[in-house]
């Protein structure tokens, strides 16, 4: 077990001491599951998987997008360094369906039962710095699943494009079965996948728990640079090498099949 305390000063200078809940330390070895998509991606917000990471429920967690440059060509060698893009260049850059990863299939990464589960959402227009509705706790996660795997295990895909949501609640869901669609709802700013395996059926509540993929190709981790709206400058992204039962590095250009 864990336990901290926090003590808090008020405005009058009494200081306060806060007993959080005890934590319990997992000596589970992380769960492993099969790839969310094809083709390839870039493993992003690795940031939410850091000790100081802010919201427990997204550590763990990956931001899926695909990223495209004219030069990138050569696999076996290194990629120097870069601006890509994650939009067509010859569509505007607010219109969803310009991006190269929307409407990519969703598939489901173990077997299991749906438990929770929206769509119909309106979808966002990208980087126009707004939503299409109030954001608050309870959508978020803008149309998504959430699907139990194990006891105190469930998975969540966030952000699907409206009206692609393929089950239920109540839906047994086999490994591999396309659940839905890559979108921009909830809290997003542009299309991507956001995927977390959490000990309780929730976006932001719970804690997220490490898990595994069982294969896949992925270069080491890539330094990223995000301050401009419309374009990510990578680092030097060397080549992708084959892993089997491990969790991709930070902004690691990864591929799925």
């Amino acid at each position: 077990m864990i336990e901290h305390t926090l003590r808090l000063i008020d405005d009058k200078g009494d200081a306060h001491d806060v007993r959080l809940a005890p934590l319990r330390v997992s000596d589970q070895s992380p769960i492993v599951v099969a790839p969310p998509l094809r083709g390839e991606w870039i493993a992003g917000d690795s940031v939410n998987n850091g000790p100081d990471a802010a919201q427990s429920a997204r550590r763990s967690c990956r931001q899926w997008t695909r990223l495209d440059r004219s030069t990138f060509r050569d696999r076996l060698g290194p990629i120097p360094d870069g601006r890509w893009r994650a939009h067509d260049l010859e569509r505007t850059e607010d219109k969803n369906d310009s991006y190269f990863c929307y409407g990519k299939p969703i598939y489901n990464v173990a077997a299991g039962k749906v438990v929770d589960m929206s769509d119909g959402m309106p979808e966002n227009v990208p980087h126009s710095g707004k939503y299409a509705i109030p954001i608050d706790f309870n959508n978020a996660a803008g149309n998504h699943v959430v699907v139990q795997i194990a006891p105190d295990r469930y998975v969540l895909y966030a952000h699907m494009q409206p009206g692609t949501v393929r089950v239920k609640v109540g839906d047994r869901v086999r490994t591999g079965e396309i659940i839905g669609l890559v979108g921009n709802t909830g809290s997003s700013t542009e299309p991507h996948l956001h995927m977390h395996i959490d000990d309780q059926p929730s976006f932001l509540a719970g804690n997220g728990v490490p898990y595994e993929f069982t294969e896949g190709e992925a270069s080491g981790p890539v330094e990223a640079n995000v301050s401009s709206p419309t374009a990510i400058t990578l680092g030097p992204i060397g080549p992708q090498h084959p892993f089997k039962n491990d969790y991709p590095a930070t902004n690691a250009l990864v591929t799925f099949k």
